[in-house]
């Protein structure tokens, strides 16, 4: 993703602060999908089993 925006950001499709704002988006979605999904699976297959 990150590098999809700095091809955005070369070819001035987006400014520098939607970049700026995209990137620190994109890293703390992925931090928060990384540290709650090993707690969902744990909880998905506790469930099941």
């Amino acid at each position: 993703m990150i590098k999809v925006l700095t091809i955005a950001l070369k070819r001035n499709e987006i400014t520098k602060r939607k970049f700026r704002l995209y990137v620190a988006m994109s890293i703390g979605i992925g931090l928060a999908v990384a540290a709650v999904l090993p707690l969902g699976y744990r909880a998905l297959f506790g469930w099941m089993l």
